[in-house]
């Protein structure tokens, strides 16, 4: 009996943990864009990230994040963006995330 409670716990657990995978899949297309487009890609750092589902792929994003610029300065911005599959919408530019390999 202990088992299978345990087993359920764990199931339960996983099922309300895991993210729904168009917000994993955004957040991997997004982190990729940032990473490509700044100039020290290792300083990438998201303070704060919101989200609502638009739809089954669409997600719209806040995000708030910091990276160093050409001096070595660390720099934050607020910026609002769309991603629907592997594309990414901001600035009015839509970019595919197989751009950025």
């Amino acid at each position: 009996m202990k088992k299978i409670l345990l087993l359920m716990m764990a199931i339960l657990l996983v099922s309300l943990s895991s993210c729904d995978e168009s917000v994993s899949n955004g957040r991997r297309i997004y982190k990729a864009y940032f990473k490509h487009i700044l100039k020290d890609p290792d300083s990438f750092t998201v303070y704060d990230e919101k989200y609502t589902k638009d739809g089954e792929y669409t997600v719209n994003w806040e995000l708030d994040y910091g990276a160093k610029n050409s001096y070595g300065g660390m720099v934050r911005e607020q910026v609002s963006f769309t991603t629907i599959g592997n594309s990414i919408f901001i600035d009015g530019t839509s970019y595919d995330v197989r751009d950025f390999k």
